[in-house]
C-alpha cells in the first residue's frame, strides 16, 4: 500500500498524501452499467414507479404501486435515506437512519494552465475533515467538482454553492475568478455506529445506512442479500446486523 507525498496548489496545506490505488468514478455512467447488466440477465426495470406501500401477503409481499399492486416472493428495502414506505417495519429501520443532505456542484470551463495551478496532482483532493471538502477535475479536465458542506438552513442554491466554492477560493488563488455554473443536491444516511448495514426482518431484506460509501457499499451488499434471498452460502458478511436504535 504505496503512499507518495505531493504538493498542493494552495499555500493553506503543506502537501498531501496520494495513494496510487484509489480511484474515482462517474457514478451515473455506473449506475447506466449496472442497469445494461441486469437487464441482460433477464431483470425487469421499472422507472418511476414508487412503491407506496408494502404488505405481508402469505410467504410473499403486496407492493402497492401507481394504478395498482404486485406480488413478491422476497422484498429488498435499499432505498438508504428515503424509505418512505408505509410499512411497520420499513418505519421502525427508518428511524434508525440520520437523512444528511449532500451536495455537489461543477464551475466553468477553466484554462489548462488554471486546472494545472490548482491541482497539480490532476486528480482528486480532499482535506481531513470527518465530512470532507472534495475538489477534483472532470474527466475531460476541463471544469472544477466540487462537493463539500452546506448549511441546512440556508434558504437557495446559489448560498449554498457560494458557501461551499468559498472554502476553496479563499485558499486556493488560482479559483479566484472562477464561478460556479453547476449545483445539485442528494440526500445519504448515517447510523448510530457509522457501518452499513444488511440484514432481514420479518421477511423484509435491507441494505440501509450507507454512511457516505453507498456507491461501493451498496453495489457489495447489494450482491449479497442477493445471495441471502438466494439461500446461497457466500451471503454472509460482517455487514450482516440489526440497525442500531437512536436516541
Amino acid at each position: 500500500f504505496r503512499r507518495v507525498l505531493f504538493r498542493s496548489g494552495s499555500d493553506a496545506f503543506f502537501g498531501g498524501i496520494r495513494v496510487p490505488q484509489s480511484a474515482t468514478l462517474q457514478p451515473a455512467l455506473f449506475h447506466r452499467g449496472l442497469a445494461r447488466g441486469a437487464a441482460g440477465a433477464g431483470a425487469l426495470l421499472i422507472e418511476n414507479t414508487p412503491v407506496s406501500a408494502v404488505v405481508r401477503s402469505g410467504r410473499g409481499h403486496v407492493l402497492t404501486i401507481p394504478g395498482g399492486t404486485l406480488r413478491a416472493d422476497a422484498v429488498i428495502l435499499a432505498t438508504n435515506a428515503d424509505a418512505g414506505i408505509d410499512n411497520p417495519v420499513v418505519e421502525r429501520l427508518r428511524r434508525r437512519l440520520i437523512p444528511i443532505p449532500a451536495f455537489a456542484l461543477v464551475t466553468e470551463k477553466v484554462s489548462a494552465e488554471v486546472m494545472r495551478e490548482a491541482l497539480p496532482i490532476n486528480g482528486p483532493v480532499s482535506d481531513t475533515y470527518k465530512i470532507v471538502n472534495y475538489i477534483a477535475p472532470t474527466p475531460d479536465g476541463e471544469r472544477f467538482i466540487v462537493s463539500a458542506r452546506a448549511g441546512r438552513k440556508d434558504s437557495d442554491a446559489r448560498t449554498k454553492a457560494g458557501r461551499m466554492f468559498e472554502y476553496f477560493r479563499t485558499r486556493f488563488e488560482a479559483l479566484r475568478q472562477v464561478r460556479v455554473e453547476y449545483f445539485w443536491s442528494g440526500r445519504f444516511a448515517l447510523t448510530a455506529d457509522w457501518i452499513p448495514h444488511m440484514g432481514a426482518h420479518e421477511g423484509l431484506y435491507y441494505v440501509m445506512g450507507c454512511c457516505g460509501t453507498g456507491t461501493t457499499m451498496a453495489t457489495y451488499l447489494g450482491h449479497k442479500v442477493a445471495q441471502s434471498v438466494l439461500g446461497n452460502s457466500e451471503a454472509r458478511s460482517v455487514f450482516e446486523r440489526p440497525l442500531p436504535k437512536l436516541p
